[in-house]
């Protein structure tokens, strides 16, 4: 299935790798269920395990498995977040991704 790219890699957060997200749709509740995402940074693309994902103010804070540090976290700044399409958020009539 073909992937789209839902949000980017902002900033770090805490000492334990998570980092903050920002949603290119504006909707943060698909990010909620996510097991598994790529990141997207340099023109090379990389698989990640989900580890944690929490509501923190508007945003989202996310932490990926094997990413336990904020200076490996901050490695993965700007980078785009990429799914499937059935795991991003959902279309109203007339949008298109």
């Amino acid at each position: 299935m073909e992937k789209v790219v839902i949000g980017r890699v902002r900033k770090t957060h805490g000492v334990k790798g998570h980092f903050k997200v920002i949603s290119f749709s504006g909707e943060y509740k698909h990010f909620l269920g996510l097991k598994s995402i790529t990141i997207r940074l340099k023109g090379r693309d990389k698989d990640y395990q989900v580890e944690e994902v929490k509501p923190f103010s508007s945003e989202v804070l996310m932490k990926l498995v094997g990413i336990d540090s904020p200076e490996v976290a901050r490695s993965l700044a700007t980078g785009e977040i990429l799914v499937t399409q059935d795991l991003a958020a959902p279309l109203k009539k007339g949008e298109v991704y």
